[in-house]
């Protein structure tokens, strides 16, 4: 009788098992899919207007011909999640602003654009661009309620790129909500811009910008950290897997012993 409950109990241990590991694989295979669509995406260069594809596609050749190309604002930053849209929204078509050693490396892209007739960029030279910051007063001022950062701290990119990301970021700063922007801005008269951190933007002079959100595969920024936690998420659902096939393998195993336990009790009852 107690062989018979502990088979029951098994049975119920592995139709358990079983749901499980039919839920993991499915999400294994829908994460799966969602990744290479993003993968893809990014592959074609998705976001990026017609001329910046055109100039990303050739890279590896015009590198080879002006060495002072560094490639695309929007390839060489990174932001965490939390910031994301806040850190797109402040960016805007400068994400794919193209940053160049010098100025002369900028003419010879400027040239190379007018002679296949690719189209226009507006490029950022290392050596000529100057960063921008908050003044004590204004950093007094807005280091209070809802206040989440300056846009330029928030960002993470290699050191000689810091002068840039301070020209576009540096008098930026990053609030909680709309409330907070609209506190902030008529504390500093307009004079500064603000971005929350559902991407509605106070500019300079007191223009609102916001609305919905068409965030998707096409943004930039929030696409490098999708696939980042796609791969993650993969990754531990593989060895999810592994582990339930396991787990369901010895319980089938416990099933079939317990079964011949059974059997050979059956066998000893009727010898009697």
């Amino acid at each position: 009788e107690e062989l018979k409950k502990n088979r029951e109990i098994l049975e119920q241990k592995i139709k358990n098992t079983e749901d499980l590991l039919i839920k993991v694989r499915s999400e294994k295979d829908n994460v799966s899919s969602r990744l290479k669509l993003l993968q893809e995406i990014e592959r074609d260069y998705g976001g990026y207007n017609k001329t910046i594809k055109a100039i990303l596609s050739q890279q590896k050749s015009i590198k080879n011909r002006i060495s002072g190309f560094r490639g695309v604002l929007g390839e060489i930053v990174s932001v965490p999640e939390k910031w994301a849209v806040a850190i797109e929204i402040a960016l805007g078509f400068a994400m794919q602003n193209i940053i160049t050693d010098t100025e002369d490396d900028a003419k010879q892209l400027i040239e190379f654009l007018k002679r296949n007739n690719i189209g226009r960029a507006t490029f950022l030279p290392i050596s000529s661009i100057k960063p921008r910051s908050f003044t004590n007063y204004e950093l007094s001022k807005i280091k209070g309620i809802g206040f989440e950062g300056i846009a330029a701290e928030m960002v993470v990119y290699a050191k000689e790129y810091k002068n840039i990301i301070h020209y576009l970021l540096g008098r930026i700063a990053v609030v909680d909500n709309i409330d907070s922007a609209i506190r902030l801005a008529r504390d500093l008269n307009y004079g500064i811009k603000i971005v929350t951190l559902d991407g509605e933007v106070i500019n300079v002079g007191g223009a609102i910008t916001g609305g919905s959100k068409a965030y998707s595969s096409g943004t930039i920024l929030t696409r490098k950290n999708q696939i980042s936690a796609l791969k993650s998420r993969y990754e531990n659902l593989i060895l999810e897997e592994e582990k339930q096939e396991k787990a369901l393998n010895l319980e089938k195993s416990q099933y079939f012993d317990l079964g011949n336990g059974i059997n050979t009790s059956v066998e000893i009852l009727h010898g009697f």
